[in-house]
């Protein structure tokens, strides 16, 4: 049952308009990130507006949001990925880390990154930026909302996780980040 109530406020959440519209447009935001970003276009969390960010005691009094033409907007870096517990190689595409620390104005690669189901990753601090990206293709289509997408933070093995080790830290459906000091 709880996880029907958390798929039906995922819904709700991706169903609403963006509360401000987004400064683009009137496009459905598909990620928002706030902590220590310089860059904004919209104010603090509304728990009606913004349920699920409330679910997951997500606060901020201003953040950038992002729809998928602006992230496909940004440079697209493209990587291959091959885990473990993989059935074989990835290729996925989107912006890298990097370009979009510059895009919210974020100093550092150290990052909260979480997921609609509300799984968590920490990006360490010394993370090259330029070796991982925010995913919005696969194989060359499009990700989308009940697989991987529609943003996937994705690094090749070794780069968030020990080499060997499982992909934890490729958290999938991201919809919040939170750039930290």
């Amino acid at each position: 049952m709880a996880n029907r109530a958390l798929l039906a406020a995922c819904a709700l959440a991706l169903a609403l308009p963006a509360l401000p519209a987004h400064a683009a447009g009137d496009c459905p935001v598909l990620l928002t990130v706030g902590g220590a970003i310089t860059e904004s276009n919209r104010g603090p969390v509304d728990a009606f507006h913004d349920p699920l960010l409330d679910r997951f005691g997500i606060a901020f009094e201003q953040a950038m949001t992002f729809c998928w033409e602006d992230l496909a907007a940004l440079d697209q870096t493209t990587l291959t990925a091959s885990y473990p517990n993989w059935p074989g190689e990835v290729t996925a595409s989107g912006p890298s880390l990097a370009d979009f620390m510059e895009a919210v104005g974020a100093d550092s690669p150290h990052m909260t990154v979480t997921a609609f189901d509300g799984y968590s990753w920490e990006i360490p601090a010394d993370t090259n930026p330029e070796e991982v990206i925010l995913a919005i293709h696969a194989e060359g289509a499009p990700l989308a909302i009940g697989g991987r997408g529609p943003v996937w933070l994705f690094a090749p093995a070794g780069t968030l996780t020990p080499e060997g080790s499982d992909d934890a830290g490729l958290v999938w459906s991201v919809m919040y980040i939170e750039a930290l000091d």
